[in-house]
């Protein structure tokens, strides 16, 4: 992989690259650290819905762009997300 990305419905750009220099990992170790991110991060993005501060779909969007920013560094890879 050198470039994926992904357009969401919203006609957002999700964008995941690679860096020049990183650890090849496995798509379970990849999928491992994302669970571990994203478990982590429920607590928080929960709260905001309860409270009426978020619709589910908002907070679920959020979440995962959250987890990704926090994780894509240490899996040696860029992400961005572009909103057009």
């Amino acid at each position: 992989m050198q470039v994926m990305s992904i357009i969401g419905g919203d006609g957002t750009w999700y964008i995941l690259s690679r860096q020049t220099r990183f650890n090849i990992l496995t798509r379970q170790q990849i999928s491992n650290v994302y669970d571990t991110e994203i478990e982590a991060l429920v607590p928080r993005y929960r709260q905001l819905v309860q409270e009426g501060e978020m619709t589910l779909g908002a907070a679920w969007r959020e979440h995962t762009h959250e987890a990704w920013q926090s994780i894509a560094r240490r899996l040696g890879l860029w992400y961005d997300r572009v909103e057009v």
